[in-house]
């Protein structure tokens, strides 16, 4: 779960709020916390991540192209 999102940043940018659950980074399913840190460096070896987000009751995806944030 997000648990806090900065004015400005990253998360903010890439349209994440507190309170989104991350269920998939890149289709890979996180189990738990520390799945997170092993796809986000696979994610930015290719400088893309793609997000599969739980915001209440809706599922969506969002993508992030990372030389876009910086």
């Amino acid at each position: 779960m997000v648990t806090k999102v900065y004015k400005g940043g990253i998360a903010e940018k890439c349209g994440l709020r507190t309170g989104d659950i991350i269920i998939k980074i890149n289709n890979n399913q996180l189990k738990s916390k520390d799945d997170f840190d092993p796809l986000m460096i696979e994610g930015l070896k290719r400088n893309y991540i793609l997000y599969q987000v739980k915001r209440s009751d809706e599922i969506f995806f969002i993508p992030v192209k990372l030389d876009m944030l910086f």
